[in-house]
């Protein structure tokens, strides 16, 4: 057996061998916690070995009878990359999934690997024996409509997808959450990495269907989908902290008691900062600038506002402008203000959004709350 070290053996090996790493660093990282982490090295894992049957191929160590054109689509475990992706982004946005229908997922990989077995006992053969067996899979099926029922597979779990983080930015934009906005940005780069590597394999499929097969075609299609293991792993590498959203929407996160003075000494400080230098006043003010001024990490300061002051970023500083405000509708040297100028004043930058948050906050519109604290001796 003779290992071939050119260019594409290479490339292909050392993407593998990353994404096995990536698993390593999920498993082994204590500060991890939750199923997504467990799903997120099970998609990595399911791309390094798809890869890694290129190398094998490449050095005539795997073997499926005497064509391998789209050899590779005949991998089962390329049935499982869309559905480890789904369950990654569905449990990391808290949403939990029956055993069952776990099993559901994986019935398209379950099908393609019993229909393939032949196949794959036969390479173990001839990897002990080193002897050539020629075993057809139970149905020989066309390399192009293993590509195609890929194809079709990995589109209606993009549109699931696509369907849960749409859902979700709905559900952040009526809480206004910073901290949650951040991880369904996180999970758009993700998902938007394998949407190109499917645009690469549809335009492939349609290319070796209406013209003719070229190897250098699945060499394009394994290189985009080897890219996606750097994205992935660049993002978990630089932003760890994503993985840790809790799977359960009514998780609260536990306060050791040996932090307690300290955060009650932080809480004390940001509230200080924010009722003396008033920085809420600025309509652009981010939860980083805020960190900034008190010399905290931000993650730091967004835990601190959410658990410990048991609310969100937005509705922490929207509750300080409308005391603002409410406190120059009624003075005298704002008469002369209208209620929307008042509003720009204090932070809020149009007026849809300071209706929105006033009357979210008091009950009431600014209109009414004026007239019922004048109608009070």
């Amino acid at each position: 057996m003779k290992i071939t070290l050119e260019f594409w053996s290479i490339f292909f090996l050392i993407s593998s061998f990353n994404g096995i790493m990536y698993c390593f660093f999920i498993f082994l990282d204590k500060r991890m916690q939750g199923k997504a982490n467990v799903w997120l090295a099970l998609l990595l894992i399911s791309v390094s070995i798809f890869i890694f049957e290129f190398f094998l191929i490449r050095n005539n160590i795997a073997y499926w009878s005497n064509n391998k054109q789209l050899i590779f689509i005949n991998s089962a475990t390329a049935f499982l990359i869309s559905p480890f992706l789904f369950l990654f982004v569905k449990s990391i946005l808290g949403k939990s999934t029956k055993p069952w229908a776990v099993v559901g997922h994986m019935l398209l990989f379950l099908i393609t690997a019993l229909n393939f077995s032949p196949v794959l006992m036969s390479l173990l053969e001839r990897l002990i024996s080193n002897k050539i067996y020629s075993t057809e899979p139970f149905i020989n099926i066309s390399g192009l409509y293993y590509m195609g029922s890929m194809l079709i597979q990995t589109f209606i779990y993009l549109m699931l997808i696509t369907k849960l983080l749409r859902k979700e930015t709905k559900n952040i934009k009526k809480t206004q959450s910073s901290a949650d906005m951040v991880f369904v940005f996180w999970l758009m780069k993700i998902v938007k990495s394998f949407g190109y590597a499917t645009i690469v394999l549809f335009l492939s499929f349609l290319f070796i269907f209406f013209i003719r097969f070229v190897e250098s075609i699945e060499f394009i299609i394994v290189s985009s989908i080897a890219i996606v293991i750097y994205i992935v792993g660049y993002n978990y590498v630089n932003m760890p902290v994503l993985i840790k959203k809790p799977e359960n929407n009514n998780y609260k996160e536990k306060k050791p008691v040996s932090n307690y003075e300290k955060m009650n000494k932080d809480a004390l400080n940001l509230k200080n900062l924010i009722e003396t230098e008033k920085p809420y006043l600025k309509d652009d003010l981010r939860l980083a600038e805020l960190s900034e001024i008190l010399s905290l990490p931000t993650n730091y300061v967004s835990e601190l506002i959410n658990t410990y002051l048991n609310t969100n970023f937005f509705d922490f500083i929207n509750s300080y402008r409308i005391e603002e405000i409410k406190q120059k509708l009624l003075d005298p040297q704002y008469q002369h203000f209208s209620i929307l100028g008042i509003a720009m004043e204090c932070g809020f930058n149009n007026k849809t959004s300071f209706n929105r948050v006033f009357k979210k906050l008091t009950g009431e519109t600014p209109t009414s709350y004026i007239k019922r604290q004048q109608l009070i001796p």
